[in-house]
């Protein structure tokens, strides 16, 4: 049932993955010297290599000012560019709404108050908080104070397969003369899938000096259970979707919407919930630290025997549950929702990516589109 993980956990993969990850750091640091101030995280699969990144510099450096210096630089901003919408419209497809994400990203680095700002924000401040959803990092900090010249300038950080997903959004950004961005790309099976016309069009922004990839043996957080990228997990709204596209007329007159949050602490509640599926996450943390170490202090200090063990460890704290299996990130997500909450007035299903689809109660959603017209 979880045999999978050892070909996904090993000594190879840990290493390219956290190899990335001090490639991530390397490259944020070059773009922290030119001015760029904004990081946006669309996916999944790419927190976790941000995550590390972070983790690098502790490793890098032995300055406490270094590392607050670097921390306090970024305004991290969690904005879920994912496709998925459920079954709600089906006259929707992937680049519209990856088209709405970046129209709200332009609307809100331009300060600009439109139907699509008031949505997200709402969504944030009224759904995400009644869920119980930690919100820190899905709005951009006002605290950060940017010259003109800084006004527009971000950092996205996205992983790539075949390719389609980041090329829908550049071409996304383009079309809302969102043209001061860097990309930095995590490319799985080290660019072995993207596909020719992608590749054609991520070259072209690397001729640019917008692009910056990073071949990666095995992203193994994309579209997978939050147990193995740091703990988040994916939500979209599919009944509030569909009632927000009747009747909020901009979202139909434009052709494009969308609705999601990252739960960034999706299972905060594991040591109460399942205190081996804790083990099971803090094991992969520590794996990924230890191969971060590996790479950096230039020891052999890990082995491929040793990985091997922490595997087969995973496996065996994991017994029934079924850690590829999407209906087990829906129980998760469910069970770290009531465990702040006595109930949840919404159903909750999952796709076969593990994004968790919730359908909110009629009542909810209706008092949601009164405060998107009414802001």
């Amino acid at each position: 049932m979880n045999d999978k993980i050892k070909s996904l956990i090993t000594w190879e993969n840990i290493i390219s993955y956290t190899s990335a990850c001090t490639d991530v750091c390397y490259k944020l640091l070059t773009l922290k010297d030119e001015n760029f101030k904004r990081i946006i995280i669309p996916s999944r699969g790419a927190y976790p290599f941000y995550d590390g990144a972070r983790k690098s510099l502790h490793l890098l450096t032995d300055s406490s000012k270094d590392i607050v210096h670097f921390q306090k630089h970024f305004n991290v901003w969690l904005l879920p560019f994912t496709s998925d919408w459920g079954e709600s419209i089906s006259t929707i497809t992937s680049d519209q709404i990856r088209k709405f994400w970046s129209k709200v990203l332009a609307d809100i680095i331009r300060k600009e108050n439109t139907v699509y700002s008031k949505f997200y924000n709402t969504l944030v401040d009224h759904v995400g908080k009644n869920l119980t959803i930690n919100t820190s990092e899905l709005k951009l900090s006002r605290q950060y104070k940017l010259d003109k010249s800084e006004d527009e300038k971000f950092i996205f950080i996205d992983t790539a397969i075949s390719g389609r997903a980041i090329c829908e959004i550049i071409q996304s950004f383009y079309d809302f003369n969102l043209t001061d961005f860097f990309i930095i790309l995590l490319v799985d099976k080290k660019g072995n899938k993207l596909n020719r016309e992608y590749k054609t069009i991520i070259e072209r922004e690397k001729n640019r000096n917008r692009l910056y990839q990073i071949d990666v043996e095995c992203i193994f957080s994309e579209d997978a259970s939050p147990l193995l990228n740091s703990g988040i997990a994916s939500i979209v709204f599919p009944s509030l979707l569909e009632r927000a596209y009747a009747e909020l007329p901009a979202f139909k007159n434009d052709g494009f919407i969308g609705g999601g949050l990252w739960f960034i602490d999706s299972t905060s509640h594991l040591r109460s919930f399942s205190p081996n599926l804790n083990k099971v996450h803090g094991i992969l943390g520590t794996l990924l630290y230890k191969g971060l170490f590996h790479n950096l202090s230039h020891e052999n200090i890990w082995s491929h025997e040793l990985a091997s063990l922490d595997t087969e460890n995973i496996i065996n704290l994991l017994g029934d549950f079924n850690l590829f299996d999407p209906v087990n990130t829906k129980e998760l997500v469910y069970e770290r929702i009531i465990s702040r909450k006595k109930s949840i007035s919404a159903s909750i299903d999952v796709s076969s990516s593990h994004v968790v689809r919730i359908n909110l109660d009629s009542d909810l959603i209706t008092e949601f589109i009164r405060k998107v017209k009414n802001n």
